[in-house]
């Protein structure tokens, strides 16, 4: 599993008053993506927090293409793009329900100690081999450029 799909219902108050999705709901809607995805690799953001890390957005970009309305539905294909000693790199793909693209996005988290502020040394501080086993699930890189 290198990457997760969800969908979601549009609802009318993440729309404008022309029925348009505002653009600031697309931040939550890739938290939902991600999420998934994490919670199918078995990575505990909660476990880590608890032990004094904290999971930061470092980066997000968004490219919109298509407009997206109340009551549609919205599919969001995350993938774990890259995963460094401390970082994580996802991108989303997003299509409507009949299939034009709506948007391409990416976010880069860092992982920290919440105590010292420092970038965790590795994410194997917190999660043992979980690291070698998200490294399996990175997607190719070549299929996301100009993202």
């Amino acid at each position: 599993m290198k990457n997760q799909e969800i969908t979601i219902k549009i609802r009318h108050d993440e729309s404008d008053r022309q029925g348009c999705v505002h653009h600031t709901c697309f931040p939550i809607y890739m938290e939902e993506g991600r999420f998934e995805l994490m919670k199918k690799l078995r990575f505990d953001s909660r476990k880590f927090e608890d032990s004094g890390g904290a999971i930061l957005v470092t980066e997000l970009k968004i490219s919109f293409y298509f407009p997206v309305n109340y009551g549609d539905e919205l599919n969001i294909k995350t993938t774990l793009y890259d995963i460094q000693e401390s970082t994580m790199r996802f991108v989303y793909i997003m299509y409507n329900q009949i299939g034009n693209l709506v948007a391409k996005a990416n976010t880069t988290f860092l992982c920290t100690s919440i105590k010292s502020g420092k970038n965790t040394s590795n994410l194997k501080d917190y999660f043992g081999s979980l690291e070698n086993k998200l490294k399996e699930h990175v997607q190719e890189k070549y299929e996301f450029k100009g993202i």
